[in-house]
């Protein structure tokens, strides 16, 4: 090479003077290599540095804002608030003023044995029937001053098999059978609530003596263990 050349490389520092000017040539290369390198290293480690505030600064994506709006109902136009509280009125209307159904009417049998009523003491609810059965040589017959205010008096026909009463008026209803009332064949039917009302207008009546006295205390003994 020429002397004009290695004066030039001489003056760009690439090389030390005292190397030889094919060696410097080569090694050349390797250093702007190495310079590359490090300026791309130094770069990608400024871009690193600079991530983390740029992600903070990073905007919500619009996933994460949708599903944390709170999305709220519709509300209804006036008209069919309307319609929707009347709805309501009526229902709880309806519900308050349905009345609870009353049971069925029962049916009670009293029946005739020798001298006896069986059961001697019988209870019903208002509107229940009362029959009576095994009625040979027997008749049933309400007594007077012994049952409820405003209730109808009975009197069946003698040996009437079947006969009945329906009782709508609450109280005790004392009753006999007039061929064996001196054996005790005296009843009574208690309707409705315990103790009946007009219990101590029995207890009062002159007709508490006897075997009266007697089915009365029996009458008693019942309501306390009903």
């Amino acid at each position: 090479m020429s002397d004009g050349i290695r004066n030039a490389a001489n003056q760009t520092g690439l090389c030390p003077a005292r190397t030889p000017f094919a060696c410097r040539i080569r090694r050349t290369p390797v250093a702007l290599l190495c310079a590359g390198v490090l300026s791309m290293v130094a770069a990608c480690s400024q871009e690193g540095a600079d991530t983390p505030a740029q992600s903070a600064n990073a905007p919500t994506s619009p996933r994460a804002s949708t599903d944390a709006v709170e999305i709220a109902s519709p509300e209804p136009s006036p008209a069919k608030a309307v319609e929707q509280h009347t709805e309501k009125v009526a229902t709880a209307t309806a519900e308050v003023d349905t009345p609870a159904e009353a049971p069925e009417p029962a049916q009670h049998e009293i029946k005739g044995v020798v001298t006896q009523w069986a059961p001697l003491v019988t209870f019903a609810a208002p509107g229940d029937t009362i029959v009576f059965r095994q009625m040979t040589g027997h008749d049933s017959e309400a007594l007077e001053g012994m049952i409820p205010t405003g209730a109808e008096p009975w009197k069946s026909a003698l040996g009437e098999e079947g006969f009945s009463v329906t009782l709508t008026e609450p109280g005790a209803y004392m009753f006999k059978c007039n061929p064996h009332v001196s054996m005790g064949m005296v009843g009574a039917i208690v309707v409705g609530e315990v103790p009946p009302a007009n219990l101590a207008a029995i207890e009062a009546s002159p007709q508490n003596k006897g075997m009266i006295g007697r089915a009365i205390r029996k009458l008693k003994q019942a309501l306390d263990a009903h």
